[in-house]
């Protein structure tokens, strides 16, 4: 919302920058930790599973509505 309300009020201009996040599961196994993606509610508990049956680093990056 802010970025369109520059863009409309200072002709197009913006300040600042827009912020990107990365493929944190991707991220995580370049540092050599396991990653995991959840984008289903039915996913969480079997995901949390296999990362706590882990004996290592683990990032589980959460996308739910």
């Amino acid at each position: 919302m802010a970025h369109s309300y520059l863009i409309k009020t200072y002709d197009g201009r913006v300040i600042g920058t827009e912020l990107f996040i990365p493929d944190l599961p991707k991220l995580a196994e370049l540092y050599g930790a396991k990653g995991f993606s959840v984008t289903k509610k039915e996913e969480l508990k079997p995901v949390f599973q296999q990362a706590l049956a882990l004996d290592d680093f683990v990032v589980v990056d959460v996308k739910l509505d």
